[in-house]
């Protein structure tokens, strides 16, 4: 148990440096980004989230009038504390990173050896690509970073009040994005056959 919490303060400690790491005060051109920070202002002055001035044609999609408001919910508190400062949105989409890793190495470990976890999660949260992509602000890390706990949270041994967690989570992470509710499916099939195991199990 010990050994554990050892293994895992580790993995968390090396993955803080990504808090510092390629920390940028602006933001690329693009439109999904300033489509959430308007949802996210919008949700600190009680605005409707679909007010979000875009003109929507029906014969050229480039993307919906309002998104889902999983994300624009997790981006208001900060918006409203700090405004808009792309510095600190870009350590908070950090701290996304570094938490959607640490539940990935719990999840690998539990297949593998410490080592391996480890390594694998480092080549992951370091890699170039991942380092440049949590300066974006967009859903992706936040619902990798959900996902990966609502698949961490299925395979763990829970009663009732576990059921209600993962429920929960699950209900944001399709909040997030729609997606999401895949993992209502995983949750099913895990149970089912979980039964059927114990099934098979107990008749022989």
């Amino acid at each position: 148990m010990f050994k554990g919490v050892i293994q895992n303060l580790c993995m968390f400690i090396l993955l803080c440096p990504l808090l510092f790491l390629n920390i940028k005060n602006s933001h690329d051109w693009g439109d999904d980004f300033a489509q959430y920070i308007h949802q996210a202002k919008n949700i600190n002055e009680g605005v409707s989230q679909n007010e979000t001035n875009y003109i929507f044609n029906n014969d050229f999609f480039i993307g919906p009038v309002a998104y889902p408001t999983g994300f624009p919910l997790l981006l208001s508190p900060v918006i409203k504390h700090y405004g808009v400062n792309y510095r600190v949105l870009n350590v908070y989409m950090s701290m996304f990173l570094i938490l959607g890793c640490f539940v990935g190495f719990l999840l690998i470990r539990k297949h593998t050896r410490f080592v391996t976890a480890l390594l694998t999660t480092l080549v992951i949260a370091y890699n170039p690509t991942m380092v440049n992509f949590k300066t974006e602000v967009l859903s992706d890390l936040p619902f990798t970073f959900f996902s990966l706990l609502c698949l961490w949270l299925i395979t763990q041994n829970y009663k009732w009040p576990g059921v209600v967690m993962i429920g929960l989570c699950i209900a944001f992470t399709a909040h997030i994005r729609s997606i999401g509710m895949i993992l209502l499916f995983v949750f099913i099939w895990q149970q089912l056959s979980t039964t059927l195991v114990k099934l098979l199990t107990e008749g022989n």
